[in-house]
């Protein structure tokens, strides 16, 4: 059986993978000359945090990718 804090690292890192995918989903949206480097671009922020073992930093960490992820996706509606 789970504890308490298994099951909240589960869930974070359920939620870190879904946000990368949500980035990964919106590069198909950008120009293709750009998409390789927008790709590389989020895989390195990505790979930068992936040994942050600190909850309280995780959900900061995913409280901004879900505002770069807005902002990404405005700018990139816009460019279209």
């Amino acid at each position: 059986m789970m504890t308490s804090k298994e099951l909240r690292t589960f869930i974070r890192k359920s939620q870190v993978r879904q946000q990368y995918r949500e980035f990964l989903r919106l590069v198909k949206l950008a120009p293709s000359s750009f998409q390789l480097e927008l790709k590389l671009a989020i895989k390195s922020e990505f790979r930068k945090h992936s040994s942050e073992t600190r909850e309280s930093h995780i959900a900061f960490l995913l409280a901004e990718g879900r505002r770069r992820l807005v902002d990404l996706e405005k700018y990139l509606k816009m460019t279209l």
